[in-house]
């Protein structure tokens, strides 16, 4: 859902004091608003683990088709070349971006074909179509400490290690 409804803000993990405040002064948008594009799609882990493995049956799951098997190729093939990322002290190395997922053709764990995307809050879904391995991650931040990219390469490592 894009908005919770106060009988489920309970069950909301609100990961920083921009979260508390933020649930605390909310105003319900109008329903003939449309859903937001980025930062407010909330979830459960055990959806996450579905979406994720409906990707790698390439857009089914129990059964039912839910994408087509070209949207989800296209979702996750990389659409961008020679483009450098500096992000998490990277120092330029080329980015692979499908439709909406970080894609990996050559990583350490990851088999080549997987397909990621990472939310705010410390939040992730890693799909692995070689080793059909889904892994869903949610981890709140402690008060006074930031943002770290180890602590997503290292649980990446850990659950990718366990294949081995």
């Amino acid at each position: 859902m894009f908005d919770v409804h106060d009988e489920l803000l309970d069950r909301v993990c609100l990961s920083s004091e921009n979260d508390e405040k933020w649930f605390a002064e909310r105003n319900d948008r109008p329903a003939s608003d449309p859903p937001r594009g980025a930062g407010g799609l909330y979830s459960t882990m055990e959806d996450l683990q579905k979406f994720g493995q409906m990707m790698i049956n390439k857009g089914s799951l129990n059964g039912v088709r839910i994408l087509s098997r070209k949207t989800v190729e296209s979702m996750t093939r990389n659409h961008l070349n020679g483009i450098k990322s500096y992000c998490w002290g990277s120092g330029g190395i080329e980015m692979e971006y499908g439709l909406g997922f970080h894609v990996y053709s050559n990583n350490t764990f990851l088999s080549p074909g997987s397909f990621c995307h990472e939310g705010a809050g410390v939040c992730g879904l890693y799909m692995d179509p070689v080793e059909n391995f889904v892994f869903v991650y949610m981890c709140p931040l402690a008060e006074g400490v930031g943002w770290q990219a180890k602590a997503v390469i290292n649980l990446r490592n850990v659950a990718w290690s366990g294949i081995l």
